[in-house]
């Protein structure tokens, strides 16, 4: 089973509504994302930040409920 740091990450463009991937390794190394249209977004602000939050635990919750399935 994959890490979370194997996980990917959907910015999406306030500007333009795009979605773009990007491993949650990445997001931890970088503070801004530009979006194709030339928008950035501050991956290290606190809004992005409870949203990258909540993904991790809900991944989390995930596979811990795969996990007890093979009990």
């Amino acid at each position: 089973m994959s890490g979370l740091s194997d996980r990917t990450i959907d910015i999406k463009c306030p500007t333009c509504g795009r979605t773009t991937k990007r491993s949650t390794a990445w997001v931890n190394n970088n503070t801004i994302f530009t979006c194709a249209c030339g928008r950035e977004t501050k991956l290290d602000s606190p809004e992005f930040q409870a949203d990258v939050a909540k993904e991790e635990a809900e991944f989390r919750e995930r596979e811990q409920t795969i996990k007890n399935v093979g009990r």
